[in-house]
């Protein structure tokens, strides 16, 4: 028997004759049920007890949408602000995508903190099939909502140089829209957590037959020209950190940071992961897309260092950021 039969009849049960790439999707993509409400009148909604204004997007077209009218679909999209913020300023405001088992309203407080922390605007959004959106996610849908919070964010409100931040799942349409993307409007992404494809979390790439994947991260990885950064904690029992290491050697990546000890879901919960990392993304920032906030860097890191760290297989918690 296949590998590919082994895969398909032992961890995914898929039918005789049905399309392997949707139940893979239903594995990879199970959505959630929401954790937020709507305030009433569909522009706000509400969040662990705080109230937001909520921009409804077409999950495709990258144009507003009309949230609950009949036959339409839609996804929310919510702006965080930075301190003190200046309208003027529209370069270098961060894209979360965030994980699996989440939705928008469990991201709100992260992303307040991602805001004051690096004095950046923060969008966050949630996929088609996750929080109040019953559409069943795939791999497509995934791609083109991210392309579309990208599309309105540059074509509607004015924004350039958008940096996409991905957490575990969230890192695939993070990677796809980078490489994707017109030149000039994402000019950079963070990898939390990334896989190599979805498959090759749980078989050597080697015994995953051609056809038999998807979210194919560090295939469309070896396609990106943005500068990306990469975080990994190095004891991930869903994301094994091998994954991470084997990304970070594409040349479209400019730095790490590995988190000793740290898992996959407890990096933002555990004071000292989490200092490690924003500390680390900070110099990724500052260096790929400046803001008048950002400020100078004190630390200088050694890229061919950490490029031959990457190779002897040596691990610093931290890597390098390149300057080009």
């Amino acid at each position: 028997m296949c590998v590919c039969t082994i895969i398909v009849h032992h961890a995914f049960v898929v039918p005789m004759g049905a399309h392997l790439g949707g139940y893979l999707a239903r594995f990879a993509l199970p959505g959630t049920t929401p954790t937020y409400t709507l305030a009433g009148d569909s522009i706000r909604l509400v969040a662990g007890g705080n109230v937001v204004p909520v921009t409804w997007l077409d999950p495709a077209k990258g144009t507003e949408a009309v949230h609950g009218h009949e036959g339409a679909r839609s996804i929310p999209l919510v702006h965080i602000a930075k301190p003190r913020a200046d309208d003027r300023d529209k370069t270098g405001a961060l894209v979360y995508a965030h994980g699996n088992a989440e939705d928008l309203g469990q991201v709100l407080a992260w992303a307040g903190r991602l805001a004051e922390t690096y004095g950046r605007d923060v969008f966050v959004f949630d996929y088609e099939g996750y929080g109040l959106n019953h559409t069943r996610a795939t791999e497509a849908t995934i791609y083109a909502n991210i392309a579309s919070v990208v599309t309105y964010l540059h074509r509607v409100r004015g924004h350039r140089k958008l940096v996409l931040w991905g957490r575990s799942i969230g890192t695939a349409p993070a990677i796809y829209e980078a490489a994707t993307a017109t030149p000039g409007i994402v000019a950079a992404a963070v990898l939390q957590s990334p896989f190599r494809s979805v498959v090759t979390t749980y078989l050597p790439p080697r015994l995953v037959p051609r056809g038999c994947d998807i979210l194919l991260n560090e295939r469309v990885l070896a396609t990106c020209t943005v500068p990306v950064f990469i975080v990994h904690g190095t004891e991930d029992a869903v994301v094994p950190f091998e994954h991470g290491v084997a990304l970070a050697r594409q040349p479209c990546v400019w730095g790490h940071c590995w988190l000793r000890g740290a898992g996959h879901n407890d990096i933002e919960m555990t004071p000292e992961y989490c200092d490690e990392m924003v500390r680390a993304v900070g110099h990724f920032l500052a260096s790929v897309v400046p803001t008048a906030s950002d400020t100078q860097l004190t630390q200088q890191w050694n890229w061919r260092a950490e490029r031959r760290s990457l190779i002897t297989g040596h691990l610093p918690s931290s890597g390098a950021v390149r300057r080009r």
